[in-house]
């Protein structure tokens, strides 16, 4: 399971820039309307990112660290208001106290996302700061070699907000819990904070 999710980090981490410089260069392709920097936008966008996860062990037995993380994926804007997003998150690094093993928590979810100051116009914020509010469900898998390899479902909450300081090109910052639904992984869930470019085709 390791090598596959080192090997879907490496396939990420060489996609998402020469995904974003095709974009760049492939104006051809209308994959989107309106301007990108405001609320008026709809289209696909990726995104990708660095975190820190924050694992939590109720019974406590594990004691698990924070550890480091990386997020990406993208989606799709229907209107100033909605988008659809998938997302993939690796947490790894997270050393467990008494135990001598690394706990490695690999996410895969599917997220509503909805942005709630998209009809006020420049009264609270400027156009290009974008804040949201982010729901998901999915599912992933709990590896902590000797204490436990589970598959688990998980749910994700989350609140960011966009920046959209270019024509395109944005950055975010998002912090949230993701729920983990199974008893065989002994962690209920794990705080995360992500800091992150995205791309609005």
């Amino acid at each position: 399971m390791k090598r596959v999710i080192r090997l879907a980090i490496a396939c990420a981490c060489v996609a998402l820039p020469v995904m974003l410089a095709g974009a760049a260069s492939a104006q051809t392709i209308s994959l989107s309307e309106g301007d990108p920097a405001t609320y008026d936008w709809t289209g696909v966008y990726a995104k990708g990112g660095l975190s820190i996860g924050f694992p939590n062990e109720p019974a406590n037995n594990f004691k698990p660290k924070p550890g480091a993380a990386v997020a990406f994926g993208g989606g799709y804007r229907f209107n100033p208001w909605i988008a659809a997003e998938l997302d993939m998150n690796v947490t790894a690094g997270s050393d467990l106290r008494g135990v001598k093993d690394d706990l490695l928590i690999f996410a895969f979810t599917m997220n509503l996302k909805t942005y709630p100051l998209a009809d006020t116009g420049d009264d609270l914020l400027p156009a290009w700061v974008q804040p949201y509010i982010l729901f998901g469900f999915g599912g992933g898998v709990v590896d902590a070699d000797d204490a436990g390899d589970e598959s688990s479902f998980m749910m994700r909450f989350n609140l960011g907000s966009e920046f959209m300081v270019w024509d395109n090109i944005g950055l975010f910052f998002d912090t949230g819990y993701m729920v983990i639904e199974n008893g065989d992984s002994q962690l209920d869930g794990t705080g995360q904070m992500v800091v992150g470019a995205l791309y609005r085709f």
